[in-house]
């Protein structure tokens, strides 16, 4: 059952890392539509245009920035995200570990309370025999 939390907290961390590489790609994506559109915006303003086109590369521009602005948030969640699952994991580890180091004690403690019993035993027959012998 405990294997299984922690089995668990290692898939979630790995769907979060996933989803974070996702993002990051997303982000470098929208870094470079950005780039692009930052770089037609300096083109178009060496020519001669009308409004309409200066506000269609200023809307353009705006949308991408936007874009890469609203991106850059999602990774930054993503990677809260990731650090989150990080620390769920390590704590489940954590436990599993401590239940582990529990259950070999009480193992022990069994054992060598069963060995004590089977001493008590051997030792009641030894005595029995050696009184069978006496008589």
């Amino acid at each position: 059952m405990r294997k299984h939390g922690e089995q668990l907290a290692q898939q979630e961390l790995a769907g979060a890392l996933g989803r974070r590489d996702d993002c990051e790609d997303e982000l470098r994506l929208a870094e470079q539509l950005a780039g692009g559109a930052m770089t037609g915006q300096r083109a178009a303003t060496g020519r001669v245009q009308s409004a309409e086109e200066l506000q269609s590369h200023q809307a353009w521009l705006e949308r991408t920035e936007q874009a890469h602005a609203t991106v850059a948030e999602n990774l930054t969640r993503h990677q809260r995200e990731v650090e989150r699952r990080r620390a769920a994991l390590t704590a489940a580890a954590r436990e599993t570990k401590a239940l582990d180091r529990l259950e070999l004690r009480r193992r022990s403690e069994f054992e060598r309370n069963a060995a004590q019993r089977d001493g008590y035993v051997t030792d009641e027959v030894a005595l029995n025999v050696f009184r069978g012998n006496a008589a």
